[in-house]
């Protein structure tokens, strides 16, 4: 692990300096970005056996698992893991075991889920996602992965025309390359579906948001900003959103806002319970969203504001913020040159220190969002930056 985090920290580095030094054409960015992700693609595949962790993450074993329940005619927003463990099910269902249990694979596969007892947690734009996985090739880590890279090299080509600076940050950066083309997080999605709702800004962007919000319904807090482009028609997708979430089984979604916690910002500063604490985390973004709805002069770059702000201030508010959160933002804070979000990017490594043990060490938590701060302060002291 502290080689992990070591090896991640000198590739953060070395893309800051890229970023301040170098300025290539866009063949040769789009051509080392290719090869990052083609280095990193095949983490997970090399070995006889999956892996537990690929490169210390394993949601992709349930992203492979909930494509392949649902394929079988079971919903797994409605039934966790746990009810379906291979030796229970052969003796209560035997026709659904040979569904689930074809071949040894599903097995490893279901071990390797982390959370079992938990029900997905995910909307259905995630789910069409797992689903359109399985149907390329049930079990395969590799069609999952080609999926969701197909939405990472999608979000480059949204950026793209927002500049060369802006794409390089985003299509060099190590987080985003670990976390897509290592890890296969949904999240390329949601930062694809982000990026289209801003690129179509004023006409069907509200649409791309609500799409976006059924990967991680997170995109909705941008919906006061489609609405002051759009108008009234701009509510009638997320509304629809809202509604198809609030319509499906939820117990997953639920469990994960009640009980996870990971790398918390400044929620953990907060001196009351958890449930008070969210309450409170609610208001400040609900304020936030009052205080941009009013600012916002209907420009392009009000809007790249409010994706920064409303998106960093869930980050630093929520209770489970995951490094591949962060790629939620990145696009925008590429955009912006928000330092403070680039440079946490690189520091936000420091987070998988506790991902095996489940301890947390202060200082390195301290350090995390420190280092960032502190290069945002040397940055506006020298450039006035944004943060």
């Amino acid at each position: 692990m502290g080689q992990f985090i070591a090896l991640f920290l000198l590739l953060s580095i070395l893309w800051a300096v890229s970023l301040w030094k170098f300025q290539p054409s866009l063949k040769w960015l789009i051509g080392f970005a290719l090869l990052f992700r083609a280095i990193l693609l095949p983490a997970g595949l090399l070995t006889p056996n999956p892996p537990r962790l690929i490169l210390y993450d394993d949601d992709v074993w349930r992203y492979l698992w909930e494509g392949h329940v649902w394929s079988a005619g079971i919903n797994p927003m409605r039934t966790a893991p746990s009810e379906l463990e291979e030796y229970d099910l052969q003796k209560r269902d035997p026709g659904l075991h040979a569904r689930l249990y074809p071949t040894r694979l599903w097995s490893e596969i279901y071990d390797n889920i982390g959370y079992r007892e938990v029900a997905s947690p995910y909307p259905l734009t995630a789910h069409a996602i797992f689903r359109l996985a399985h149907g390329l090739r049930p079990g395969s880590l590799l069609a999952l992965k080609l999926v969701v890279l197909a939405f990472d090299l999608g979000a480059m080509a949204l950026l793209s025309r927002f500049g060369t600076f802006a794409l390089l940050a985003y299509a060099w950066n190590p987080l985003v390359i670990k976390e897509f083309a290592g890890s296969a997080h949904v999240d390329a999605a949601l930062v694809f579906f982000l990026l289209a709702a801003v690129a179509h800004a004023g006409r069907w962007g509200s649409v791309w948001l609500s799409i976006g919000a059924l990967v991680k319904p997170v995109a909705l807090l941008l919906a006061p900003a489609f609405y002051k482009r759009e108008g009234w028609k701009a509510a009638l997708a997320p509304v629809a959103a809202v509604a198809l979430i609030t319509s499906t089984p939820s117990a997953g979604l639920r469990a994960y806002a009640a009980h996870w916690t990971f790398n918390p910002a400044l929620f953990r500063l907060l001196p009351v319970s958890r449930e008070a604490a969210l309450i409170a985390a609610g208001a400040v973004l609900a304020g936030l969203a009052v205080y941009w709805f009013r600012k916002d002069d209907d420009k392009p770059e009000a809007l790249i504001a409010q994706c920064v702000g409303m998106l960093g201030a869930f980050l630093l508010l929520t209770p489970m913020f995951a490094p591949w959160y962060l790629t939620w933002v990145l696009p925008f804070a590429a955009i912006r040159r928000s330092w403070f979000w680039l440079a946490l990017s690189g520091s936000i490594f420091l987070s998988y220190h506790a991902y095996l043990q489940f301890a947390e060490s202060l200082p390195l938590a301290i350090a995390e969002f420190a280092i960032p701060l502190g290069f945002w302060l040397y940055v506006r002291n020298r450039k006035s930056a944004i943060i």
